[in-house]
């Protein structure tokens, strides 16, 4: 039985450099760890600017790690994230590590129901089976059928969000980052994404994510990890 963590984050630390404001360097994250096994979701908590989003960010690769480990498990090999080579990382991105944000981000003009599909088409699902899948999410979300044609650009920051969640969990992964994935949602569609939730940390997901709403955080944690923010800056 395997009982290495999908996800390892050992001793990481980030600073940030503010080039605008004379080289000031703002420390966001000191010698973090933590880990997130499969079937489990990891709640990240604490107040605003003690680094949540960046950690999340550093695991996704988004972000450059200065120093320690984010130690990703897809089945075959372990993966230091701050070692491995942007194609290793998309790979990762594409089979074993999801990510929704707080914002849609999307190519203009292309529709929804490919936004929602282009993750299972770019791991090979065709295109009928990968839009099939993605018509059964985005209907499940409430995003009414006459708008899987039209480019979500165009939707109100509730669809958005809806859409995004769907992106982002229509690829089973062993690993799911989630960022405020209800910060726009009515309760109707909140709950929805809860269930969600609960069932893919069911099938054996590992989750870690930010949820500000203490009754989404409630429903769908079944850990805690506290950060507290570092208030040192130097020029």
């Amino acid at each position: 039985m395997n009982t290495i963590p999908v996800l390892q984050v050992r001793n990481l630390s980030k600073t940030f450099v503010l080039h605008t404001q004379g080289g000031v360097s703002l420390p966001v994250l000191a010698e973090t760890s933590m880990t997130a096994d499969a079937g489990e979701c990891v709640a990240l908590v604490g107040p605003s600017g003690a680094g949540k989003s960046t950690l999340l960010r550093c695991i996704y690769g988004n972000y450059r790690i200065d120093d320690g480990e984010v130690l990703i498990d897809d089945g075959i090999e372990v993966v230091d994230i701050g070692k491995a080579e942007p194609r290793r990382i998309i790979e990762l991105r594409r089979r074993t590590v999801g990510y929704v944000s707080q914002f849609l981000r999307v190519v203009p003009r292309v529709t929804t129901l490919d936004v929602v599909s282009e993750p299972l088409r770019m791991i090979g699902v065709k295109r009928d089976e990968a839009e099939e899948r993605a018509a059964t999410l985005l209907a499940r979300l409430r995003i009414p059928e006459r708008l899987w044609a039209l480019p979500p650009a165009t939707f109100s920051g509730g669809e958005q969000q809806r859409v995004n969640v769907a992106r982002g969990l229509v690829v089973s992964t062993p690993l799911l980052l989630l960022d405020e994935p209800t910060a726009s949602l009515d309760a109707e569609n909140r709950d929805t994404v809860v269930e969600i939730i609960r069932e893919t940390v069911a099938a054996g997901t590992a989750v870690v994510g930010i949820f500000h709403d203490v009754e989404v955080r409630e429903a769908v944690a079944t850990r805690f990890v506290d950060l507290q923010p570092l208030t040192k800056a130097a020029a």
